[in-house]
């Protein structure tokens, strides 16, 4: 497994840091942003990460327009417990 952090910017006057991880399974590398439960395949674990990253920054940008109460939930949607919980082993 790979933990790693991502930052990204929200807006102008934000950075959001948000915690994620990698894992093999079988021949493919699954990578989740627990934070806001965003998941993103790769072939290699580097390409699994920057799926990710695209994968967040649309996530991210689909969410820029939403009255803020809509945004703010779905910007603190975590991932169930089960998928948090496998970062921790």
């Amino acid at each position: 497994m790979s933990l790693f952090d991502g930052s990204l910017p929200v807006s102008a006057e934000m950075d959001l840091t948000l915690r994620c991880y990698a894992r093999l399974r079988g021949n493919q590398w699954h990578a989740i942003c627990t934070d806001i439960d965003v998941a993103a395949d790769g072939a290699s674990l580097g390409e699994a990460k920057a799926s990710l990253a695209t994968c967040i920054e649309l996530y991210l940008e689909g969410n820029e327009h939403m009255p803020s109460v809509d945004r703010h939930r779905l910007l603190t949607r975590q991932a169930p417990w089960h998928i948090r919980a496998k970062m921790a082993s």
